[in-house]
């Protein structure tokens, strides 16, 4: 699938954070790790609408957000976890 500028059915979300290790969730599923969506490569990709994003890392405080995605729409997202 491919997102960008164009794209009438996808948007998708990057990630510029640490660790790049962290598990990111999409609506309680499991959809890869950070580093995965880095933006270097293929964002994450989602439907249109609001989507619940959690990132989770073993000795960090879990990241939770609500992302509204709409279809070209690449969202960066920058930050770290706290500890």
């Amino acid at each position: 699938v491919v997102v960008g500028p164009g794209s009438t059915q996808y948007g998708g979300i990057t990630f510029e954070m640490t660790p790049y290790d962290a598990d990111v969730y999409v609506d309680g599923t499991h959809a890869g790790r950070v580093a995965d969506f880095d933006g270097s490569q293929q964002p994450l990709t989602l439907t249109p609408g609001t989507h619940q994003i959690q990132v989770v890392a073993p000795g960090y405080q879990t990241l939770s957000f609500d992302v509204s995605v709409q279809p070209g729409q690449i969202i960066p997202y920058r930050g770290d976890l706290q500890r």
